[in-house]
């Protein structure tokens, strides 16, 4: 809990710093491991469509991360319409850092988030980081993060979803892929 209580202050404090740029926090759960995301929207600061997220991923998986691993973000986005609904997607990277066990791994991976809304209220999504060899260092010699989601808008500034997410690493000089995160989870985004 030590842990889990230093990578939330963290957290908090960027949240405190930043809090009238705020735009939305994620919150997801299951039962070994919470992850949360707090995004900043940098177009009210005259960046059209770039946004900044930082999180952090706890888990007390013994048999995977059993650690934190943080996150932070820079992703441009915007929407585009069609006759069967709308897509939010999003491009951009996510640097990485993560201590599982007696191992350091560090990753700039690019990537992308979409979500599709066919109908009001109602969307899927998900998200997709890599990182090969030249962009993983440390103990790191590869880094892999995907996950997809359906949520439902319950109020205009509250979403509730479940999601699947799966993260993996290359480690130099050991096991061709190790698991950080391999499960199905629930959670909420709150809009500001």
């Amino acid at each position: 809990m030590k842990r889990i209580g230093s990578g939330l202050a963290l957290l908090v404090a960027a949240l405190a710093a930043n809090n009238s740029f705020a735009d939305s926090i994620d919150f997801n759960v299951h039962s070994d491991a919470l992850r949360l995301s707090y995004e900043m929207d940098l177009s009210k600061r005259g960046h059209a469509g770039l946004s900044a997220d930082f999180g952090v991923l706890y888990s007390e998986d013994e048999d995977r991360l059993d650690d934190m691993l943080f996150h932070a973000g820079m992703h441009v986005s915007g929407e585009n319409w069609s006759e069967k609904g709308t897509f939010d997607i999003r491009l951009g990277g996510r640097l990485i850092y993560a201590s599982p066990g007696n191992v350091s791994l560090s990753a700039l991976a690019p990537g992308m988030q979409l979500r599709f809304t066919p109908i009001h209220r109602v969307g899927f999504g998900g998200h997709f980081y890599y990182a090969p060899s030249i962009l993983s260092s440390q103990d790191a010699d590869r880094y892999r993060e995907y996950g997809v989601r359906a949520d439902y808008q319950l109020l205009p500034q509250a979403f509730v979803y479940v999601g699947y997410r799966y993260i993996d690493v290359d480690i130099q000089n050991g096991p061709s892929a190790v698991k950080l995160e391999d499960d199905l989870h629930v959670g909420f985004k709150m809009l500001f």
